[in-house]
């Protein structure tokens, strides 16, 4: 049983407004209380075929994974790091690779990966 005096006093007294973390749940599981996370998304990557023989050119399996994640001060009140859109993708054979993206920098990336995936699609502009 949780003391709940002694786990209120240990929960950050503000979220972020996307946190969707359980703070209660993650002090009850030995936990650290103050790190806010959000939404996340994944994407499996498929088996890659050559075009013209078939050979594979990479194997399926592994994935991108993608969520926010931000750490409370020690005291709980105000953050100790900035609000960060972590990306990860793991291949099975080429291992994995984590990077920290603040907003600005993940808004970027997306359009120059939309403007890459056009070229392949629809030619050069």
């Amino acid at each position: 049983m949780t003391d709940t005096a002694s786990t209120a006093r240990t929960l950050p007294p503000l979220c972020p407004s996307w946190c969707t973390t359980t703070h209660a749940d993650n002090v009850a599981e030995g936990g650290d209380p103050g790190e806010h996370w959000g939404p996340s998304r994944a994407v499996t990557l498929q088996t890659i075929h050559n075009e013209i023989d078939r050979r594979v050119e990479r194997d399926g399996g592994g994935g991108c994974e993608m969520w926010l994640g931000q750490r409370a001060l020690e005291d709980r009140y105000g953050f100790e790091s900035a609000p960060l859109v972590e990306f990860q993708v793991e291949d099975i054979n080429q291992g994995r690779a984590l990077v920290k993206l603040t907003s600005g920098e993940a808004r970027t990336l997306a359009r120059q990966l939309e403007s890459l995936a056009d070229v392949i699609d629809l030619g050069p502009a």
